[in-house]
């Protein structure tokens, strides 16, 4: 039987005896969270809080123990404290596991209090910027000093950074984390979306694995104490996944507040993540550390960087940046890593300002390793039996050597002598081919068919003009003027030119003409940010909750003054409506302010259970509410809520659940679930569990005992997912939650098939406090009836309120319009109240 515990259950966990904690929010529901692989549960032992993660079936392996272990050398890292954990193994805890199959291979581990950052950015959480730097700096220690260690989460996003109430942040969610010696896992994760690198489809395992993710949530936390970015956030992150990596209005947007609020050099560590091919390209989490500042500087010292008196200022910010890098790199060749050592000096490099004694330093470094790794690849070729012997070196390779004293000089900020066009065309074509030749004859288009047809290098040259790649791309990057070169000290004379190379020129040239073209787009792009398309973001988002588990947050729901200021309506004292989740409400209540005169404060409660308290406190916390139909009859029954509106969809102000499976399942009918995993969004979705447990019920299945288990999927797109991947057997969802997911399932309606349809059930719609006046809900009334009857009204709706509740209109309704659904509750024995609570 699945593991379903009830408040006090008591476990006995390696001589010490827990007890399931009650959620502060919810009395008699056990305090936990559901994840994509698992359910947490806050378990205690007198004042000892911790967290008992139960893994769903799929993922309870016994590979856990060994990644336990692993895990444990870490745990006192900052920001690691998940590390240090116990697993639940049949040698160790068969007693229990006989009573808890379930909880076989579970962890416990240290509860860590707070809201996730995923959450913060769902509510639209207002940061100051102190805030925000403290977190983008506690962040970024974290992650540098992983990095340092050789380590990497493998999946950084929202869900799994929690700010704890004392400040900083923590990770959690690590059973993926990457180390050099820890044993791969056979599937290997692949990000989160929103936060996934171009090459996260081909798995993320290695010490480079966080770094685009994580310069997305760094960039996330600088910015989020900047209005225009938290109005502009897509969703549960600030990206759409489609936009990633991809310029854009939201792109833009966010670079420009990072500069404006941060200055240049974090604005630019953040465009080289997001331009970056591999992760290799990305930012170090050490740069950042060294690029934030310890403090937040005044607008006006950021704006003055970029003036003839913040020059300097900036130099010597650089300079001290550059120099953490190179300590930071001197680690890792003490680490026996010459290639993170080298990557290290290069970014070190492009730091330093030109013409410095660093920028000196660090070019003699940089071409010290590249020389070594060059000879050490061409000590190394041998080649293969009945192979074609090498010959000399062509003299485009030769050409390339000669010119490397001016290249080494140009690093380090000097003035070499120009190289003249067609050497720079042969080395180019040349340098193209090596990449294709490196990578099995697969190369990015169109530069790989533009030079496809220069003649193919030798091996053993190949090795020497790779050691200078990084060399001839800083010819094309700007310099500070320096001092002209000595006759001795200039370039040779070049030998002459191979004819592919010739031939490949005017392509290349071309090419680098539209690179350029490209890049002055992106920057002359206007900075006015016109409206972004925006998540629909699902209710699960707001509501974490496994089985029969809360996840409540009020999200600052306002208690009413004690004594007015004002009347209810005024701009001194609001209407506060309350909605699970808030969408993009704004457009709706400035038109509504503008049909009525009235002033509205809109709250979010991150559950129905939080709007209904809002509603039923004394003094309310909230005068009106968008509920569900369930939670609108609990509020209803409690005294606390009356029904005005019911929204509209897709012409109707009803809706209908369904029952789906797999096409290939040989489940044809309700009555065939017994012993069945079955997926719900959650504990109290009426399409996706309420109706659905009362039809079981009717056709002879006790959804309570006789369902094998009971999975928490979080959102119905995701229940249409778990039925079409096999995970359950059975899921309920809204008609037809399975549109959502054809993009990423282009077969899912062939693959999975409705057995039956729920009964109409009401929308969600407006409801008021018992308090609020008549004649004020009547005005309120009218006037969102007024807002629906015009283009721009059904817009905002479709638009605004859309983004979670999606409606289309508005029809009066008043409590006898759910009497039929009180009905059927009497008829299953199902009371509001055992759900939600008193």
């Amino acid at each position: 039987m699945a593991f379903r515990p009830q408040v006090n259950d008591q476990l006995t966990i390696n001589n010490a005896t827990y007890a399931i904690a009650e959620h502060p929010a919810a009395p008699g529901v056990p305090y936990g969270q559901a994840g994509r692989r698992a359910i947490v549960y806050q378990v205690a032992a007198g004042d000892d809080y911790r967290a008992l993660k139960v893994f769903s079936r799929r993922f309870r392996t016994p590979a856990l123990v060994l990644v336990a272990q692993n895990l444990a050398a870490y745990a006192s890292l900052p920001g690691l404290q998940v590390c240090r954990r116990e697993v639940l193994t049949p040698e160790r805890n068969s007693p229990l596991l006989q009573q808890h199959p379930d909880l076989a291979y579970a962890v416990l581990m240290p509860w860590i209090e707070g809201p996730t950052w995923m959450e913060t950015m769902i509510q639209k959480q207002a940061l100051t910027p102190e805030e925000s730097l403290t977190l983008a700096r506690s962040l970024a220690g974290i992650l540098t000093e992983m990095e340092e260690k050789g380590l990497a989460h493998c999946d950084l996003s929202g869900p799994n950074v929690i700010l704890p109430p004392k400040g900083g942040v923590v990770l959690v969610d690590v059973e993926e984390m990457y180390g050099a010696e820890f044993e791969q896992p056979e599937a290997l994760p692949s990000g989160t979306s929103g936060y996934g690198h171009r090459t996260a489809g081909e798995g993320l395992w290695g010490p480079d694995a966080d770094r685009f993710a994580g310069a997305v949530l760094l960039a996330e936390m600088l910015g989020w104490c900047d209005e225009r970015v938290r109005e502009a956030a897509w969703g549960e992150q600030y990206f759409d996944k489609d936009e990633v990596q991809r310029g854009g209005d939201r792109y833009r947007l966010l670079v420009e507040a990072l500069r404006d609020r941060w200055g240049e050099r974090a604005a630019a560590l953040f465009e080289r993540a997001w331009r970056s091919e591999t992760l290799q390209d990305c930012p170090t989490f050490g740069e950042w550390l060294v690029t934030l500042p310890e403090d937040v500087p005044a607008v006006e010292t950021v704006a003055a960087a970029v003036t003839a008196g913040g020059v300097e200022s900036e130099k010597k910010i650089a300079v001290g940046a550059a120099q953490a890098l190179m300590d930071l790199a001197r680690r890792f060749e003490e680490q026996d890593n010459p290639a993170s050592a080298l990557q290290t000096y290069r970014q070190a490099q492009a730091l330093a300002p030109a013409g410095s004694e660093v920028a000196v330093e660090l070019a003699r470094i940089v071409q010290e390793m590249k020389t070594q790794q060059a000879q050490a690849a061409v000590l190394a070729f041998e080649p293969l039996e009945g192979a074609v012997e090498p010959q000399p070196a062509t003299p485009a390779p030769r050409a390339a050597l000669e010119v490397e004293p001016a290249l080494i000089e140009q690093e380090a900020g000097e003035k070499p002598a120009p190289l003249s066009p067609a050497p720079q065309a042969a080395l180019e074509a040349e340098l193209a081919l090596i990449e294709q030749q490196g990578a099995g004859g697969e190369t990015t288009p169109p530069l790989a068919e533009r030079a496809a047809a220069a003649a193919p290098l030798p091996p053993a040259p190949q090795a020497a003009l790779e050691a200078e790649l990084a060399l001839i791309e800083q010819r094309e990057e700007p310099t500070a003027p320096g001092p002209e070169l000595l006759p001795e000290e200039k370039a040779a004379p070049l030998p002459p030119v191979p004819q592919a190379a010739l031939e490949a020129e005017p392509a290349l040239i071309e090419q680098q003409a539209e690179r350029k073209e490209l890049a002055a787009e992106e920057t002359e792009a206007a900075r006015a940010v016109p409206p972004l398309p925006r998540r629909r973001v699902p209710r699960w988002a707001w509501a974490l909750g496994g089985l029969g588990v809360l996840v409540l947050v009020l999200g600052g729901l306002a208690v009413m003054d004690a004594v007015p200021s004002g009347e209810l309506g005024s701009e001194g004292r609001p209407i506060i409506w309350t909605f699970v989740p808030m969408g993009e409400t704004g457009r709706v209540t400035d038109l509504l302010h503008e049909e009525t005169g009235l002033f509205f404060d809109i709250k979010v409660a991150t559950e129905y259970a939080g709007a209904i308290e809002a509603m039923c406190a004394n003094p309310p916390e909230a005068h009106m509410s968008s509920l569900n139909t369930f939670a609108y009859v609990a509020a209803a029954d409690r005294g606390c809520a009356e029904a005005a509106l019911l929204s509209v969809r897709y012409g109707s102000p009803t809706y209908n659940g369904q029952f789906i499976v797999r096409a290939d399942s040989g489940i044809t009918d309700i009555s065939q679930l017994a012993g069945k995993t079955f997926c719900r969004p959650d504990p109290l979705s009426t399409s996706g569990w309420v109706i659905p447990s009362i039809m079981m019920k009717a056709a002879g299945v006790d959804p309570d005992n006789d369902l094998a288990e009971i999975v928490d999927a979080g959102s119905h797109d995701a229940v249409a997912a778990a039925v079409y991947n096999g995970d359950c057997d059975v899921g309920a969802t809204y008609v037809d939650a399975r549109s959502r997911i054809e993009e990423d399932y282009p077969d899912v309606m062939e693959q999975t098939v409705v057995i039956a349809v729920e009964p109409d059930i009401p929308n969600d719609g407006v409801q008021f406090q018992t308090s609020v006046p008549q004649e004020l809900r009547d005005q309120i009334v009218a006037g969102l009836l007024a807002i629906a009857a015009t283009d721009e009204g059904v817009e905002a709706l479709d638009t605004a309120l859309g983004t979670a509740y999606w409606w289309e209109g508005l029809v009066e309704a008043d409590d006898s319009y759910y009497d039929g659904f009180r009905q059927i509750l009497q008829a299953a024995g199902i009371s509001t109240e055992d759900l939600v609570g008193p």
